[in-house]
This record gives structure tokens, C-alpha cells and sequence, in this order.
């Protein structure tokens, strides 16, 4: 009799590490109770390609928790990375750079994406050979200078970092940084290669003034943006971002949305 009781401690024992272990931890229960996954997005209006990018993303995740997606608009990228950081959105998902400072409030994800820093010039001063960060920083990094970034974002940050000499301006609208280097107000302005394009193509009549100047060496990483309490939820999105690049699934995306990024 004392032996099936001891048996039956076991077993009961057993069942209950196994129930214990098939239970999602406290960050992802969360979100499957609630039955759906807020995620920040920039305004599409900023770039329509990355933002479908980002929502197709976004909409493979929360079908992998099996909820519904619950998107929130921020206007600018530093908006989304603080709606995280306030719990307001479990996730940012909006082509937003991983750097040291938004470290410091949030977690991030693996990087899904990566483009190349680019520079928009007018064309009479253009860099045109041999761009890389080293020779970008001597030339722009003087009290002389007047360089502009869109406000809110990583390139503003990097302006500010980079070239403390020099006199930035921010930008809350892209169409007037750019007519602000087309009429020689500011001397160039930070972006990235992928977003340098688009904005270029999206003002035909300044493609002869104006030039997208793309570092060679200056490479940044786009991740997700996870609130630092959500630890597992950020080791499960690492694994899901590892299995997608692994079978093709963002590879597939790439070459859809964002055909003129670094890709891996």
C-alpha cells in the first residue's frame, strides 16, 4: 500500500512538471488572454513599402499566437519606440534602428532587416567616389556645415552623434528638407539608402539637382522593439525571426517590399 501511494506521488509529481512546462510564460499568456497584439507602426504616409513590409510582419506574429492584430499609428519613429517603452504597444515594428540610446528604455529583437546610411546632396557637392563613414565624418563634421535629419528618427540621432560640429536642423517635413538642399539652405541630410530612394522618387522634378550618396561601410540593423519586461516574448521572437530566415519567409519579403535593402 505505502508503495502505490509513493508511486502515485510520482506520477501526480510528474503530471504537474508537465503541465507546468506546456504553459506559456507570463508575457505571452498576457497577450493570448487578451486576445490580441498591439503593435506601434510609423504613419504609412512615410513610406508606404516598409510599412507593408512591417504590417505583414506584424500580421504573421500575432497569427502565430493565434490573435488579432491591433495596430497603433505613431508619427514618428522615436514616438513608436516610447509607445513600447509605456506599455501602451507590446511591439514597434517600423523599420526602427537599433542604437545604444533606445536601448537604454527597451529590449530589441534580432534584426530582420539592415540598409546602408546614405547621404541626400546637391549635386554640385556631391561625394561621389569612395564614400565611407571616415571621409563623411571629416567632411561634414565642421562648424561650416548645415546638415538636416527628419525629426524623430534614427538619423537624427546619428547627425548628432557624428557631426557635433556641424549645425543641424530637423525636419518634420521631407518634401522641405529636401527643397532646403535643392536651394543650398542645409548641405546635405541624413538617411538611409532605402528611404533616400523612395524619397527621390517621390519628387521626380529635383532628380537632376539632387543626389543619394550611399556609405559603403556604415551599415544599420532594424529590429523589433519589445518592452524590457517581456523578456520571453522576445526569445520566442527571436526564434520565430530565426525560423523565417531560415525557410525563406523574409527572404520572400524582401524581395517584395524592399528590394534595394542590404538583405541578408
Amino acid at each position: 500500500m505505502y508503495g502505490k501511494k509513493i508511486i502515485y506521488s510520482i506520477f501526480f509529481c510528474l503530471l504537474s512538471v508537465n503541465t507546468f512546462a506546456m504553459q506559456l510564460s507570463n508575457d505571452l499568456q498576457e497577450i493570448v488572454k487578451d486576445g490580441k497584439l498591439t503593435v506601434a507602426f510609423v504613419s504609412p504616409d512615410v513610406n508606404k513599402q516598409t510599412y507593408a513590409f512591417d504590417k505583414e510582419l506584424a500580421l504573421k506574429i500575432a497569427n502565430e499566437l493565434s490573435v488579432t492584430l491591433n495596430p497603433v499609428i505613431a508619427n514618428s519613429h522615436d514616438e513608436a519606440v516610447a509607445l513600447v517603452a509605456s506599455k501602451q504597444a507590446e511591439l514597434a515594428i517600423s523599420n526602427i534602428t537599433r542604437t545604444p540610446k533606445r536601448g537604454k528604455y527597451v529590449l530589441f529583437s534580432a534584426p530582420y532587416n539592415n540598409s546602408y546610411l546614405a547621404l541626400i546632396e546637391n549635386r554640385n557637392n556631391a561625394t561621389v567616389t569612395d564614400v565611407t563613414r571616415e571621409k563623411i565624418i571629416k567632411k561634414y563634421n565642421q562648424p561650416n556645415m548645415k546638415i538636416g535629419a527628419l525629426e524623430g528618427t534614427v538619423f537624427a540621432d546619428i547627425a548628432k552623434n557624428y557631426f557635433p560640429k556641424a549645425k543641424l536642423t530637423t525636419y518634420t517635413n521631407e518634401n522641405q528638407m529636401l527643397s532646403d538642399i535643392d536651394n543650398n539652405k542645409i548641405d546635405m541630410a541624413v538617411t538611409d539608402n532605402y528611404i533616400g530612394k523612395s524619397l527621390l522618387k517621390a519628387a521626380p522634378q529635383l532628380s537632376l539637382s539632387l543626389a543619394l550618396t550611399k556609405i559603403h561601410d556604415w551599415i544599420l540593423d532594424d529590429a523589433i522593439v519589445i518592452n524590457t519586461e517581456h523578456i520571453h516574448l522576445m526569445y520566442w521572437i527571436n526564434l520565430l525571426l530565426d525560423t523565417y530566415e531560415h525557410d525563406g519567409t523574409l527572404k520572400a519579403m524582401r524581395s517584395q517590399y524592399l528590394n534595394h535593402r542590404v538583405g541578408k
